[in-house]
């Protein structure tokens, strides 16, 4: 898969219209980005499209990157009010991706009740 900016460049020489180009890199943009977990989290995407995700190379450079900074041990250390204190950052990412978890539900229940 080519990365977002060679996608970009061949866009651009496929088309001599700028604007078209322009806009199949924006579309393309948005998906990468919805996918990868930005816009959404993959859990509400219909599972007849979530099979795309696997086509997106921005969600494995995130799940690398992520792997790569938490996964590897990283201790954060702070001092609160005078006491020393070390957590590690796959404790605040799993505290963290919780939280989010709960924020989609509640967003997803609002968005439903307003619906209906």
């Amino acid at each position: 898969m080519p990365t977002p900016v060679c996608q970009n460049f061949l866009l651009a020489t496929l088309f001599h219209n700028g604007g078209i180009a322009i806009l199949l890199s924006a579309l393309s943009a948005l998906y990468q980005m919805t996918f990868a977990g930005f816009f959404v989290h993959l859990n509400s995407i219909p599972p007849v499209l979530r099979w795309l995700q696997w086509l997106c190379p921005l969600k494995y450079t995130l799940e690398a990157l992520s792997v790569n900074e938490v996964g590897s041990g990283l201790m954060i250390q702070d001092t609160l009010q005078g006491v020393p204190v070390d957590v590690s950052a796959s404790l605040i990412m799993n505290l963290v991706s919780h939280n989010l978890k709960l924020a989609y539900i509640a967003f997803d229940d609002q968005t439903n009740f307003f619906l209906s």
